[in-house]
C-alpha cells in the first residue's frame, strides 16, 4: 500500500538528497546480487531466492513515485529536475533491474557461497556432465564427472613426460560396463574448471594413467585396446571400494582435496553444474539427509546410502544401498531371488519404485512410458546376493543431490 503525503511541506532538496541515499544503497544491494549470481549461481539451480518474486518488488518499488506521486514528483525529477546525482540514480537502478531479470533464466537461484563449476553445454537431458581438466599445463578434452567411481582416469598418452614420473601399477574396474582401467598412478595437481570460466586447483592427488583397457569375462560394454587414446574420466563418487575399486579411495577425489579448504569437503550436484564445499545451511536447504555409516577399514569414508525397491508386479520390497550414477545413462537392479508371472525377468509396463529415504521417493516405467528419470535401458540381476539399485544420471533430471564428506550425510532434494 502506498502511503500518501504532502509534497509541498517538503524541501525539495530534501528529498533529492534522501533519494539519493535510497537509491545508492538500493543499487548496491542488487549489485551484490548480480555478482553472487555471476560467480556462484547455477542456471538451473535451485536455491532460498526466487527472481521473479524479487524482480516484482523491485518493479514495484521503480513504480512508487507513479503510485505515491501519481507520476508528478516522477516527471518533474526526469524531465524538470536539476539533481544530476538524482536522474543518475534512477536511470542506474532501472538498468539494474533489467539486468537482473534477464540473468533469470530459470525461477531460482540460489545464495549458496561454495565453488560452482557450471557443466559444459550438452545437447539433452540424457547427456553425461563434463567439466574441463588442465594437468601438467596442458588441457584435456572435455572430462566425464562421474559419481559411480572414485579417482581420476585418463589417458596416458595425455600426460606429457609420463615416463619421467614416479609412479606405481594402478587398476580401476567399472563393474557397469566390464572394463578394466590398467594403468600407472601418478601423483599431481590438476586445475578442474566450469563453463562458466570458474576454476578449482587440488592438492597433489593420484592420477591413473590408462595404457590398457581389459575386460571382465561377463563385460557388458567394453572392447580391448592397447594404449587407449579416449579416455577421461573424473570419478568423485564415494564407498566405491567394494565395488571392484579396490584403489578408489577418497584421496584419488578430486572434489575432495581441493585447496580451498573453507567448508565441509563434499559437494552439492545438479543437472547443470556442481557446488564445492558444504555448510550446514546447505543441509538444511529442502535437503532430505541420510545419515551415513562409517567405514570401519578406510579413514574418511563412508558406506553407500540405503534404498528400497519395489516392481509393481511382485510382493516383496528389496532393500539394499542405492547409487546415484552419473557416469553411465543407464539403470542397474539387484534384485536377489525376484520372480514374478514372467519368470526371473522384468515385463513390460512393470513400475519399479524406489524409496531413497523417508521423503524421497520415485518410479520408472520398464520398457513403458517416459518419464524424466527414466534410464535409456534398465538391467536386472537377480544373482547376486545384497539388493541395489543403480539410479543413472537421469536421476538428476528431477533430483539435485548432496554429499558431504565430512558429516557423513547425504542428501536428495526434489526440484520440480
Amino acid at each position: 500500500m502506498c502511503v500518501s503525503f504532502n509534497l509541498k511541506c517538503i524541501s525539495t532538496d530534501i528529498i533529492c538528497k534522501v533519494l539519493i541515499v535510497w537509491l545508492f544503497l538500493l543499487k548496491i544491494k542488487i549489485l551484490i546480487n548480480l555478482l553472487q549470481r555471476h560467480y556462484n549461481i547455477i542456471t538451473g539451480g535451485r536455491g532460498d531466492v526466487n527472481v521473479y518474486v524479487l524482480s516484482r518488488i523491485l518493479t514495484c518499488v521503480l513504480l512508487l513515485p507513479l503510485c505515491c506521486w501519481r507520476g508528478e514528483m516522477l516527471k518533474k525529477i526526469i524531465f524538470e529536475s536539476k539533481c544530476v546525482y538524482l536522474k543518475t540514480s534512477l536511470f542506474f537502478l532501472l538498468t539494474m533491474w533489467v539486468q537482473l531479470v534477464n540473468s533469470a533464466s530459470s525461477d531460482y537461484v540460489s545464495e549458496y557461497n561454495g565453488t560452482y563449476l557450471k557443466f559444459l553445454a550438452s545437447e539433452g537431458d540424457n547427456d553425461l556432465p563434463r567439466l574441463k581438466m588442465t594437468i601438467f599445463n596442458k588441457q584435456l578434452p572435455s572430462i566425464v564427472v562421474d559419481t559411480g567411481s572414485t579417482g581420476i582416469v585418463i589417458s596416458a598418452n595425455a600426460i606429457p613426460s609420463l615416463n619421467d614420473l614416479p609412479s606405481k601399477p594402478g587398476k580401476i574396474i567399472y563393474n557397469s560396463s566390464g572394463r578394466i582401467m590398467l594403468g600407472v598412478w601418478v601423483e599431481t595437481p590438476v586445475i578442474i574448471s566450469g563453463d562458466n570460466g570458474v576454476s578449482i586447483s587440488t592438492k597433489s592427488l593420484p592420477i591413473l594413467a590408462v595404457s590398457e583397457i581389459a575386460c571382465l569375462e561377463n563385460a557388458r560394454d567394453c572392447t580391448p585396446q592397447k594404449k587407449p587414446r579416449d579416455v577421461y574420466m573424473m570419478g568423485v563418487g564415494f564407498a566405491r571400494e567394494n565395488s571392484m575399486q579396490k584403489q578408489s579411495t577418497p584421496d584419488t577425489n578430486p572434489f575432495l582435496n581441493t585447496r580451498e579448504n573453507n567448508y565441509h569437503k563434499g559437494y552439492i550436484m545438479t543437472r547443470h553444474g556442481v557446488y564445492l564445499g558444504i555448510t550446514d545451511k546447505d543441509v538444511s536447504r529442502n535437503f532430505s539427509i541420510v545419515n551415513l555409516i562409517p567405514s570401519k577399514d578406510i579413514v574418511g569414508e563412508w558406506k553407500a546410502p540405503s534404498a528400497c525397491i519395489k516392481v509393481s508386479t511382485n510382493i516383496s520390497e528389496f532393500c539394499g544401498s542405492a547409487l546415484v550414477d552419473t557416469g553411465v545413462k543407464d539403470m542397474f537392479l539387484t534384485l536377489p531371488g525376484y520372480f514374478s508371472d514372467s519368470g526371473e525377468q522384468l515385463s513390460p509396463g512393470d513400475e519399479i519404485t524406489i524409496k531413497l529415504s523417508s521423503e524421497i521417493q520415485y518410479t520408472v516405467v520398464y520398457d513403458g512410458e517416459k518419464n524424466a528419470t527414466s534410464p535409456a535401458r534398465i538391467f536386472l540381476n537377480t544373482k547376486r546376493a545384497t539388493p541395489f539399485v543403480n539410479t543413472g544420471v537421469n536421476f538428476l533430471n528431477d533430483f539435485d543431490i548432496l554429499y558431504d564428506a565430512d558429516a557423513g550425510l547425504f542428501g536428495y532434494r526434489y526440484i520440480k
